[in-house]
This record gives C-alpha cells, structure tokens and sequence, in this order.
C-alpha cells in the first residue's frame, strides 16, 4: 500500500479509531505514563504520527505543550477536535526532512507509527536533529516474533523484517539488535524497554508483540 492509500485508509477510520484502539486493549497514553517522569511542565513535545492524540493528551493535561504531525487530514481533525495541542500539521513521514528547525523539541514520541517503516535509520536521525540534548525520545516498534504469515526463519535480530496484512497494509518488526544499534548511533541512551501483546482481534490469528522504549540523547 502506497503512503496516500495509507492516509486515505486512516482518513476513513479516524472517526472510529479511539474506539477500536479500546476494543483491541490498545492503550497509547501508556508510552506517556512509561516516560512521564522525565518531562516538566512547560516543556516542548512533538509527537510523531499524532493521530487522534491519545498518546499525548495525557502530557497536555499535564502542562506539556504539545506539537503533532500526521499524514491525516481526518485524524488531525478528530486531534484538533480535543483542543489540547499547541500546534498540529499535516506531513508525510515519508516526506524528510520533518518541517521542524534544529533543536526545537525538548521531547519527541511516536506510538503505532514505526511498524509501517521499514528502515528507521532516517527518521531516527531526524529525532536527533530536532531534539534538545538531554531530550528524551520515546517510540513503540512491533517487536520481532512468530507469528501468523511469519516463522523464526524469517526474523532477523539484528534488522527488521516486513509482511502483508489482511487489510492490505504492510508492516514491518524490528529486531532488539537493529533498535539497540540506532539508538546508539543516533546519540541516545536507552533508559526504559518494556515489552507488551495486542490482540490481533481475529480468530486464528496470534496477538502482536511491541515493544516500548524510552530513550534520551547524550547531553
């Protein structure tokens, strides 16, 4: 599926998202409650692939001032709908370098964006760019098992590895090896992993395994 497939699919379940994302145990705003403790009131946050919010909001609510980007126009709508982001804008991914001047963040997150990537390298690299030092950048990936339409033969520790979906989108799962390479060469300290399942929501099918980190770049 091509990036415009990808954003007109997100364009059509935008209205319905926070409600799936319930059904299927999926709770973003734990990647905030994973790295709340290293954030202030006041700070900069520009959270990757924004969506509706829901990974984010609880950081406004907090005092955070946060920024978004997505390549949905209906996601951003139903985000600015909520009324807590200073600024949202609509960017592909894709499309780099992101429209952010050097430096600008104090902290970047992205949640159930990463596994439509395959290489990470360049985005990771634009974090880098665009966040302060000592800034802490925190991301899920889908984390590399066997599961349905892929066997251990297929994984690769050390990189990444894509399949097809039943709805038409293809995704990708990383391995500890190549996550834990690009934080290193990126500038970034790992401070936090956590590992979690989400139901596929289809019989026969074998949950998901992500994986949460917190990182922070080198001072």
């Amino acid at each position: 599926m091509e990036a415009d497939d990808q954003s007109a699919m997100n364009d059509e379940f935008a209205g319905t998202y926070d409600d799936s994302v319930d059904e299927y145990g999926y709770h973003p705003e734990m990647l905030s409650g994973l790295c709340f403790e290293y954030v202030k009131k006041g700070d900069r946050l520009l959270d990757i692939g924004i969506g509706t919010g829901l990974a984010s909001l609880n950081f406004a609510k907090f005092g955070v001032e946060v920024h978004g980007i997505d390549s949905s126009n209906g996601m951003l709508d139903v985000c600015r709908s909520k009324d807590f982001a200073v600024d949202l804008k609509k960017h592909d991914l894709r499309d780099l370098p992101l429209p952010c001047a050097d430096n600008s963040f104090d902290h970047v997150m992205s949640s159930g964006v990463f596994h439509f990537f395959d290489d990470l390298n360049p985005i990771f690299r634009e974090v880098a760019r665009i966040i302060r030092p000592e800034g802490m950048f925190a991301f899920i990936v889908r984390d590399q098992a066997v599961t349905d339409g892929v066997t251990e033969d297929d994984l690769d520790p050390d990189g990444y590895v894509g399949h097809d979906t039943h709805y038409g989108v293809k995704v990708y799962m990383h391995g500890e090896g190549y996550i834990g390479s690009l934080i290193e060469s990126c500038g970034f300290e790992c401070l936090k992993e956590f590992k979690f399942l989400l139901a596929s929501g289809l019989e026969g099918l074998d949950d998901f395994v992500f994986k949460a980190y917190v990182t922070q770049k080198s001072a």
